[in-house]
């Protein structure tokens, strides 16, 4: 036999299930905001490193070479490489930690939709409850008034 569930409890396990499901939607919302934040960094990192590029590329181009100014620019163009690469990794993490919360708010949103449907189940359950207790209760009237006469 099915259990019966309380409408009255089932109201309160909504209520949680919603607060669940706002609280993922914003953990989904900051872990979107912080990943477009990386990308902005990414993006800027690997500006830094083309315009660094360039420069160690502009040193060869002239007619003397400065060895010393060349050597300076090839070792800020491989610092820059190494803070891409960190910014690069940066992205992937923050890409996986909003997929995780995504899949959370995904998740929350059903069970919430889960527990209201219960809400609405056990409502529609009492309410027959009643209609059936009240048509047996006319019932029993109607044949006892039968059962007199």
């Amino acid at each position: 036999m099915a259990r019966r569930l309380d409408p009255k409890v089932l109201v309160k396990i909504v209520a949680v299930r919603n607060v669940q499901r706002i609280a993922a939607e914003g953990e989904a919302g900051r872990a979107a905001a912080a990943l477009r934040e990386k990308k902005d960094a990414a993006r800027a990192g690997e500006d830094r490193l083309l315009d660094a590029e360039r420069a160690w590329r502009a040193c060869f181009g002239r007619d003397v070479i400065d060895l010393g100014t060349a050597a300076l620019w090839s070792a800020d163009a491989a610092a820059k490489r190494r803070i891409l690469r960190e910014a690069n990794a940066a992205v992937a993490d923050a890409g996986n930690v909003l997929e995780t919360k995504t899949r959370a708010w995904h998740l929350a949103t059903v069970r919430h939709d889960l527990a209201h449907a219960a809400h609405r189940k056990a409502r529609r359950d009492v309410e027959r409850r009643r209609e059936e207790a009240r048509l047996n209760d006319i019932a029993d009237r109607t044949t006892l008034r039968s059962v007199i006469r």
